[in-house]
């Protein structure tokens, strides 16, 4: 009979490679992580011979952190090209992989009978030839969605390949993540030509840490005006992009043709004057953008005062906005408050941690909260230097009548056992209703002073 098990975690336990022996005499659940077990490429001929099980219930496999090396994956990848494998993600991450892995890994995913969908090779060692090669499968209209290549030593040439995949005709890559790799703009600028086909149907492009400039923004600014442009979400992060790239960018963003839905700009080094060129694109009509994640920038009170002037917007769609660690204070409290109250606002999750927002600043945004017009559902106030007095502000909050917040963070504050006292006796006070359908993560600091 089947197993009723549908997900197994073995991860970081000393299994080694007898241990997946004894692992595939069972019927293995179709989702399996063997992340960090001490594996070795004979692993990998085991899992091949029960990827090859007729009704195989595998579907997910993680075998990341363990010493497979190329040998392993070319085991692996006899049972990957089974026509009884029903494998739909793989994440090899941190496998001790290089080029040597990538031919095996292309023929995979230009095989028909592949039911992969989702390869993730971070932290392999497989360069630029690497890529070339695995483009080979990439251009086959029998590829999969998604492929992850953060931290995989490639550099602007791989961007080459990897446009010629993009450019194949009824590409099926919905998803593509170059994180921490070297690409610099001259491999943007080679991606755009990819990007910029109408043959092309990335959604996701994900390009954190790629030591980018500005220069890009302008290249990524054209693709985003593309007539049908797919793309959906793009992470820019970790790269010097500075207020002028921003400014850059936000051509593309305020064009009726662009589909952005989520901009992740964390630690771009931009300043509240990128907040105000943002604000132009919250106003766009018919503006796509609903999630915006600004962290770790130096923004103020200052940004998220002019940013609140495209939040106001009736134009603006924004649902999801991320501001943590961005040098904030009460005084940007009142601003949030006021978009919190407003009947057209869309926003439902708000992230402020590791802001210096305190007590008087929790106060202030609570008044939003206790607003009948408020939709937020998830409130984030992790390492806010809070105290008990806000858990009050807050307890008031949550009787608002059909109050929509289901998601409290208040993590790492120094709340003591009076604030969640004071919490807990609202929230039973208010109505059963709230006490179960408030999800609240508290972590009471037991700092001695």
């Amino acid at each position: 009979p089947n197993s009723p098990l549908r997900e197994l975690d073995l991860s970081y336990n000393d299994l080694r490679d007898r241990g997946v022996k004894l692992l595939c005499c069972i019927n293995i659940s179709p989702l399996s992580r063997l992340d960090g077990c001490k594996l070795t490429y004979e692993s990998c001929e085991t899992l091949a011979s029960a990827l090859q099980t007729p009704n195989s219930p595998l579907r997910e496999l993680d075998l990341s952190n363990n010493d497979l090396g190329d040998r392993g994956v070319e085991l692996l990848c006899v049972g990957l090209t089974s026509p009884l494998c029903n494998i739909q993600t793989l994440v090899l991450g941190q496998c001790g992989l290089t080029e040597g892995c990538c031919s095996h890994l292309a023929s995979v995913l230009s095989s028909p009978n592949s039911q992969l969908k989702q390869l993730e090779l971070r932290d392999n060692d497989l360069q630029d030839s690497g890529v070339t090669l695995l483009s080979a499968g990439l251009e086959d209209p029998d590829c999969k969605h998604t492929l992850g290549l953060d931290g995989c030593t490639l550099t602007y040439e791989s961007c080459e390949s990897l446009a010629s995949a993009l450019q194949t005709p009824n590409s099926p890559l919905r998803e593509l993540d170059l994180s921490n790799n070297d690409l610099g703009d001259r491999g943007v600028k080679l991606l755009c030509v990819g990007l910029t086909s109408p043959l092309c149907n990335i959604q996701t492009l994900v390009l954190d840490g790629c030591k980018l400039t500005y220069e890009s923004c302008e290249t990524l600014a054209s693709a985003l005006q593309t007539p049908n442009s797919p793309l959906r979400e793009l992470d820019l992060s970790y790269n010097d992009l500075g207020d002028r790239g921003v400014e850059l960018l936000c051509v593309g963003l305020t064009s009726p043709l662009c589909n952005i839905q989520t901009l992740v700009l964390d630690g771009c080094k931009i300043t509240y004057e990128s907040c105000e060129t943002l604000t132009s694109a919250l106003r766009t009509p018919n503006s796509p953008l609903r999630e915006l994640n600004l962290s770790y920038n130096d923004l103020g009170d200052r940004g998220v005062e002019l940013l609140c002037v495209g939040l106001t917007s009736p134009h603006c769609n924004i649902q999801t906005l991320v501001l943590g660690q961005c040098g904030l204070t009460e005084g940007c409290c009142s601003d949030l408050a006021s978009v919190l109250s407003l009947p057209n606002s869309q926003l439902k999750q708000l992230e402020l941690r590791d802001n210096d927002l305190q007590d008087s600043g929790v106060t202030l945004l609570s008044a939003g909260l206790e607003d009948p017009d408020c939709k937020l559902h998830t409130l984030g106030l992790d390492h806010c230097k809070l105290t008990y007095e806000s858990c009050e502000a807050l307890a008031s909050a949550l009787q608002t009548p059909n109050s929509p917040l289901r998601e409290l963070d208040l993590s790492n504050n120094d709340l003591r056992d009076r604030g969640v006292k004071l919490l807990c006796c609202e929230l039973t006070f208010f109505s059963i209703h709230c006490l179960y359908s408030v999800y609240i993560f508290v972590v009471i600091m037991l700092t001695l002073f």
